[in-house]
């Protein structure tokens, strides 16, 4: 892997991470050079993080990151409630 292709994946990783909100293709696109194959990016950072504890997921044609399925019971906090 080059390191432009490396800074391009890590870049692509901080946009997801610090957006608010899921984030379309052609967003991530225009902060990238010209020519980057974003679609290609986002299938492999997908891949880097397939088998992790968030994941990266293309919902409604925006990219974003969510914890991943199986663990989501696990994070669920009780609290009881003073009546």
């Amino acid at each position: 892997m080059s390191d432009e292709h490396f800074q391009q994946i890590r870049l692509l990783e901080a946009m997801i991470f610090a957006a608010a909100e899921p984030v379309p293709e052609t967003g991530l696109a225009a902060r990238l050079p010209d020519g980057t194959d974003v679609a290609g990016l986002l299938r492999e950072l997908s891949g880097l993080y397939a088998n992790r504890g968030v994941n990266l997921v293309h919902v409604d044609g925006k990219w974003a990151f969510r914890t991943a399925a199986d663990l989501g019971q696990r994070l669920q906090i009780e609290q009881k409630v003073h009546r």
